[in-house]
């Protein structure tokens, strides 16, 4: 599970930072489930049900997408303390149209969607 200073790291990268108290915080993860992921496991693929944002605790993780003519298209290369999902279905309660697959041993904090 993600720590405090890690989720005001990331505010303040971003410049999204807004200050929160310890209890806010507490609030805050019992949003989020801890995940330890293997080398090559995908956490999403196309046609998945898109229920999840996953902050990136460690490791690294290609966002995807393969096109009609099976060329894949790299989106981004999450890193540690990174957001990612497919947003566009996620937001649009869509099935998914990419991939997230984990490049080496590595762990996300998922949070939840609403359903």
């Amino acid at each position: 599970m993600f720590v405090k200073s890690e989720f005001i790291s990331h505010g303040e990268t971003t410049n999204t930072y807004a200050p929160i108290n310890d209890e806010e915080f507490e609030e805050i993860k019992t949003h989020f489930t801890l995940k330890k992921v293997r080398k090559g496991q995908y956490l999403l693929s196309e046609g998945d049900e898109v229920k999840h944002e996953y902050f990136v605790l460690s490791g690294i993780y290609k966002v995807f997408y393969i096109d009609g003519q099976e060329k894949e298209y790299i989106l981004q290369f999450a890193q540690e303390n990174w957001w990612m999902s497919d947003y566009p279905s996620f937001f649009k309660h869509k099935d998914a149209s990419m991939y997230i697959e984990c490049l080496v041993l590595a762990s996300v904090d998922i949070l939840k969607g609403k359903n």
